[in-house]
């Protein structure tokens, strides 16, 4: 879908944070946590997931760290298909073809190689 340019288009109903990487944007909800994909139309969502304590993007990935902060899961593509990759993790954050995370406690900065 093309936009206007410099104007702003809703596409969306109200979300609590916002997660985008490469060309993919995702939503989470305010009131359930739950994580949406953006489907590229306004007001068109696909429901991918349940709450989580963060949600990271990267190239071509989304990562997300369990409500606990126990486990960090990987998001295959398909709604609800998550992959446990390790955890548990105070904090992550991706870039380009990494994911990283701080261990709890020691603050450890690890990196996992996505691709």
């Amino acid at each position: 879908m093309t936009f206007p340019l410099g104007t702003w288009t809703e596409i969306g109903s109200p979300a609590a944070t916002l997660i985008a990487g490469d060309n993919d944007l995702y939503a989470t909800n305010p009131d359930t946590g739950d994580i949406w994909h953006w489907n590229g139309t306004p007001n068109e969502w696909t429901q991918i997931g349940t709450p989580g304590h963060i949600f990271v993007a990267g190239t071509g990935t989304l990562h997300g760290l369990s409500p606990d902060q126990q486990v960090i899961y990987h998001y295959n593509g398909t709604p609800y298909h998550w992959t446990q990759i390790g955890g548990p993790a105070d904090a992550i954050a991706a870039a380009g073809d990494y994911l990283y995370g701080l261990s709890p406690g020691t603050h450890t900065v690890w990196a996992w190689k996505i691709r």
